[in-house]
């Protein structure tokens, strides 16, 4: 059989549907299949089933919600149809869902979906295994949460690589170097993610998907169950949640379980969309919350769910259109493209530009 490897090796069957060559394929999925089988990850996913199976429902519809939309291609679309048809009990619905639908890469319109969902996954999990000791600071544990993140996407990239090569790309999470637009302030986003995908890992039997790019904002909280503090309010812009409520970019909290007393079983990371927020001082870790994974996965494919910029220079603004340029701790860019460290930081170098009188004010002013 053709294998579709070699520079001047025609393309077989599969890789002219799929892009990967039936041996890129089965290990790619079998490397999924193996992570979510692994005895950690599985109890991993029993933490939040046990927990808050209202949460683990979320999370499945996060999933397939648009799977028939473009989200999915034709492979995908079958294997929806087939778990569904074999009965999906509540309360075990996502996990179920993972194994037997998200775990083929061509289940995914664009592969970049199925990278994303796993680096996702895989740093979520290694990051809950990690947080068993002494209680942290939000900035460290977002930083050590961000490094996993990071990791992970070169792990589930190198799976891709054959295939990355042929297409032009080079699958990361890209830090870039805020230092130049201050230090992080606690009102605004304690992060932002993009994720910048130009369509090229785009499934050749589909159309083409286009360039995406999807500004994310994140405010980190610990949190102690059941509830979350989401009372800081700074003196002049008002209380935290209604400034990230204004951004124009999709915005929510990111809580992590990391209390006084550490527990021998921690939550995933949950993300809370901040429209699901609805109380002044305290919220809610279960209620309207997915797994930062789901969160992840649907603001890739839904253009309804998360807003999306026509440029890089559009992204930033997004993110920074509430966020001053002094309260964003992190930026993390999703993306396949081999220069995208290089635009991101030259547009970063401008915004520091444009807004650098203001950051003296925003060294200044504190928190109520």
């Amino acid at each position: 059989m053709n294998t579709g490897k070699g520079r001047n090796a025609v393309p077989s069957e599969m890789e002219k549907a799929f892009g990967l060559t039936l041996g890129e394929l089965m290990e790619s999925r079998n490397a999924a299949w193996a992570f979510l089988e692994n005895e950690r990850v599985r109890a991993a996913f029993q933490t939040l089933e046990t927990a808050s199976p209202g949460a683990t429902d979320r999370c499945y519809n996060m999933l397939v919600a648009r799977s028939f939309s473009g989200a999915f291609g034709a492979a995908g679309k079958a294997l929806a149809v087939y778990a569904s048809q074999e009965g999906l009990a509540s309360g075990s619905r996502w996990s179920t869902v993972l194994r037997k639908v998200m775990v083929e890469p061509p289940t995914h319109a664009d592969t970049a979906d199925w990278w994303v969902l796993f680096s996702a996954l895989n740093a979520s999990v290694e990051f809950q295994i990690t947080q068993l000791g002494a209680p942290k600071m939000e900035q460290r544990l977002t930083g050590e949460f961000l490094s996993e993140l990071k990791h992970a996407g070169l792990r589930w990239g190198g799976l891709l690589a054959p295939m990355l090569k042929r297409r032009g790309a080079s699958m990361a999470f890209h830090q870039i170097d805020l230092e130049r637009l201050g230090g992080e302030q606690a009102t605004g986003g304690d992060f932002a993610l993009v994720l910048d995908f130009d369509g090229l890992t785009g499934l050749p039997s589909e159309p083409p998907p286009g360039h995406r790019i999807v500004p994310l904002v994140f405010q980190a909280k610990r949190f102690i169950r059941p509830k979350a503090d989401v009372s800081q309010s700074h003196k002049t812009r008002g209380s935290q949640k209604s400034y990230l409520r204004a951004n124009p970019a999709a915005s929510a909290y990111i809580f992590y379980e990391n209390g006084d007393i550490a527990l021998p079983d921690p939550l995933p990371i949950l993300v809370k969309p901040i429209a699901n927020v609805h109380h002044e001082k305290a919220t809610s870790v279960f209620a309207g919350t997915v797994d930062f994974a789901s969160y992840l996965y649907r603001a890739s494919v839904d253009s309804t769910y998360a807003p999306r910029a026509d440029s890089v220079q559009e992204a930033l603004s997004m993110i920074y259109a509430q966020a001053r340029p002094g309260q964003l701790s992190s930026l993390l860019v999703a993306s396949g493209s081999p220069n995208a460290q290089k635009r991101y930081d030259a547009a970063v170098a401008h915004f520091a530009a444009t807004y650098g009188p203001d950051l003296e004010d925003d060294k200044k002013s504190g928190e109520n």
